[in-house]
This record gives C-alpha cells, sequence and structure tokens, in this order.
C-alpha cells in the first residue's frame, strides 16, 4: 500500500543522524519478571552493527536486537531468528558503546502491538563496550504466548534500539507488529520523476520540525535518517514504532525542504511505503 504524505514548507541547513527518542511510561504488568542481564557473556555472533567506545562516555549508542537463548547459567548460547510454540523464555540483547553515568535502561516488552510488561534497571558506568539482555518468562513457569513479541530499549527517556520475533506458528496479521519499516520513493510532484539523494529524516517522538531548527540541528533529536537512490526510492534504516508521531523532514537540492509534524505509523502493512512529492 503506498500512500502520499503532504507536507508543510519549512528550510533545513543539514541533516545528521543518530538514535534517540522520548520514553513514554506504561504501567506495569503483574504477570512477567525481571530477569536482566548486563555484561553477558557472548558464546554466538549477537546483534547486527557494531558499536565502538569512546574515550570518555558522554552517550550511550546501541545495535538492533538480536534475540537469543541463554545457557542454564545465563550466558549466551545462539542466536535466533524466532522461538518454537512453547518457549518458556525469549531474550533479546544489544551492545552498547559505553555506560554513561546515571544510566537506567528501561524495557518495554508487547505482545502483537499491545504492550504487556516494562521494567527498568539502573546499570554501572563504563567506557568500554557492554551487552544487556532482558530473559522474559512468566511467574508461574509456564510457556509465552505464540504471536509477535516486541521490545524496545530505553537509556532513561532516551530510545535506544527497538526489535520484534515471533514465538510459535506466528500467522498473526503483520500490520500488528509493534514496529514498521518505512520504505518509499521521493518525486517531482509536477513531473514525477525520481529525485536523487533527497535526504530523508526523522527526528524523536515529540521533536517538533520548528524547535529542531530553532535548536540548532542538533544530532540527539534525530530518531533515523537515509538518503534516495537513483530511483528515488529509500528505506528508512531504523523501523517506527506504531501509533507514535513523528516529525519527517525531506530536503533536496533545488526542490523546496518539507517536512511533517504528524507522521505515524498505524495498522498498515509492514513495510509501509509512501510517496514524498517535492516542488521547486
Amino acid at each position: 500500500m503506498r500512500s502520499t504524505i503532504k507536507l508543510m514548507a519549512v528550510v533545513v541547513a543539514a541533516c545528521v543522524a543518530l538514535t534517540a527518542g522520548v520514553f513514554t511510561v506504561f504501567a506495569n504488568s503483574p504477570g512477567l519478571p525481571r530477569a536482566s542481564t548486563d555484561n553477558l557473556a557472548r558464546r554466538a555472533p549477537g546483534a547486527a552493527g557494531h558499536v565502538s567506545p569512546p574515550a570518555a562516555c558522554t552517550d550511550m549508542e546501541a545495535t538492533d536486537v538480536a534475540w537469543v537463548t541463554l545457557t542454564a547459567d545465563h550466558h549466551i548460547d545462539k542466536q535466533v531468528a524466532a522461538y518454537d510454540s512453547g518457549a518458556l523464555d525469549i531474550t533479546p540483547d544489544f551492545q552498547y558503546s559505553c555506560a554513561p553515568a546515571n544510566t537506567t535502561i528501561v524495557t518495554v516488552f508487547s505482545l502483537n502491538g499491545l504492550t504487556l510488561f516494562t521494567d527498568k534497571e539502573a546499570i554501572k558506568a563504563r567506557n568500554t563496550v557492554g551487552y544487556y539482555a532482558y530473559d522474559l518468562e512468566t511467574n508461574d513457569g509456564s510457556p509465552l504466548s505464540d504471536g509477535e513479541w516486541g521490545v524496545q530499549y530505553f537509556n532513561n527517556k532516551t530510545l535506544l534500539t527497538t526489535g520484534s520475533v515471533a514465538v510459535g506458528n506466528a500467522t498473526a496479521d503483520p500490520s500488528q507488529t509493534s514496529t514498521a519499516t518505512v520504505q518509499g520513493v521521493v518525486q517531482d510532484q509536477a513531473a514525477q520523476t525520481p529525485i536523487v539523494s533527497a535526504v530523508i529524516l526523522v527526528l524523536n517522538p515529540g521533536v517538533k520540525s520548528q524547535d529542531f531548527l530553532k535548536n540548532g540541528e542538533q544530532a540527539s533529536d534525530v530518531y533515523a535518517t537515509t538518503t534516495s537512490d537513483s530511483q528515488g526510492s529509500f528505506t528508512l534504516p531504523k523501523k517506527l514504532v506504531r501509533h507514535q508521531v513523528f516529525s519527517m523532514l525531506i530536503v533536496a537540492n533545488g526542490y523546496k525542504s518539507i517536512g511533517n509534524d504528524t507522521f505515524e505509523i498505524n495498522d498498515e502493512a509492514d513495510p509501509v511505503s509512501i510517496t514524498i512529492a517535492m516542488t521547486k
């Protein structure tokens, strides 16, 4: 499904990319316990990507989420693409660049798009790369429900990384996942020809386009960014959380910069395709 988004004109001088976000407080669910594991010993490949530790830690950066199984002593056994029906636990983990002082990891789990459980844990400050995981299981030891499980990891109020995984023969409608990939094409509105090297930038939830510009286009305000290819096509490198409002900015040489402060993914099938039309 492809839809055209109508955007208001803005002026953007530069576009930068880091990962961040705004945490919305969820109510705890009593049916799931806390079982986090920091500083894991790894026995298998983990989250996609790699982060390098800085000389002095001022900001935590994270890789994509990897879903893993654990040994009896809570070391990582192997990475999995899905879990069998009847799984007693699921474990999403990620690698982080370092941990500044006063870091609190907030973990939010959802099932088929519905938030079920959230927890938080303060971790020690460190200037070296580390791993963080949350081993989710039920209080009574019963199997987890089949379906599409999602996780969001925050550093206090900043979104670090997200991921989803199927448990059992999950054939749920892909529109019911908690996150979705956004792809599309940028084109000339009059000629309907592709626009090459347009920059597509998504801001953190709660950051408006005009505030981003007035604040000097801070890297910490950017959620994800990418550029269009020779066909005008693009895919955002980071999935967007459904039912969350984002601001989107698009800039291209020779065209009016445009933006939208109400961009939201609801129940569209994943991936979500959009068309962005620009004028000179």
